[in-house]
């Protein structure tokens, strides 16, 4: 994930303090602890996977500041029923 202000957003800021994170969709749910990532090199690729995805212009419009990135791990058993 990408926090659309960088290290400015407050779930990142929460993050920081207890790196863990709930996700729900209907009656699923899945808690886990997450990856903040500040290494540049890593957020670099992060972000150009975004703008693959999303395009160029959507990421410069959406994210005023890149500057870290949070991984999600996501247990192999939930693959494929939260989403």
């Amino acid at each position: 994930m990408l926090p659309v202000r960088g290290t400015e957003t407050g779930w990142y800021k929460n993050l920081r303090q207890a790196p863990t994170l709930e996700m729900r969709a209907g009656q699923q749910a899945l808690t886990t602890n997450v990856r903040l990532i500040e290494d540049q090199s890593r957020v670099a690729a992060i972000v150009e996977r975004f703008r693959e995805k999303y395009g160029a212009s959507q990421i410069q419009a959406y994210y005023p500041l890149i500057n870290v990135a949070v991984e999600v791990p996501l247990p192999s058993s939930h693959y494929g029923k939260l989403w």
